[in-house]
């Protein structure tokens, strides 16, 4: 009678580790490893709680090669010859933008597309990657575009094996500037 539930409790668990961790996994040319969701069915916040199911995190830019390097990967016809319109892990407010993950101001000026930031309707907070081209965009956090998320660093996963709730570590870092 053990042998069938430890069979059981066994395929549901691999059920569980398939379901987060396969499918849309892609690598660029130079080797990273990305999460990526092409589908038009994510608002900015679900695609946040998506990578972090994951133990992963929204794309933060750290270099223009490193932006170069996912831009090659997204053009490079895997995704039905049309790159997706993709959250990344920034959002702000008249056009002072940061990054969620490091808590960092958002730089790279030269990497807007022309005319953005520009906040249409003062409703664009949440920051994409435009697709087929090589520029950011700031977007309407509720649109349903695809996502693209980044693994963690090492030191950020140690701190959530020690969170005890599924979303500790998350809420701890959307709210923790906010203390009086």
């Amino acid at each position: 009678m053990k042998a069938p539930k430890f069979l059981f409790l066994y395929l549901l668990l691999t059920a569980v580790y398939f379901e987060v961790w396969a499918g849309n996994h892609y690598q660029t040319p130079s080797g990273v490893a990305y999460y990526i969701e092409p589908m038009y069915q994510f608002n900015w916040f679900e695609a946040y709680f998506e990578c972090s199911y994951r133990n992963m995190s929204l794309y933060t830019i750290k270099n223009i090669e490193q932006f170069q390097d996912l831009h090659s990967l997204l053009m490079s016809g895997k995704f039905n010859n049309k790159p997706p319109n993709l959250w990344i892990g920034g959002i702000g407010l008249k056009s002072k933008f940061f990054w969620v993950k490091t808590q960092q101001p958002m730089t790279y000026d030269d990497l807007w597309a022309p005319n953005n930031p520009d906040n249409a309707n003062e409703m664009e907070h949440c920051l994409q990657i435009w697709s087929g081209k090589r520029y950011l965009n700031d977007l309407n956090c509720e649109r349903k575009i695809g996502f693209v998320c980044e693994s963690n660093s090492e030191d950020h996963l140690t701190a959530m094996a020690h969170n005890e709730g599924k979303y500790r570590g998350l809420t701890i870092n959307l709210y923790q500037n906010n203390r009086v």
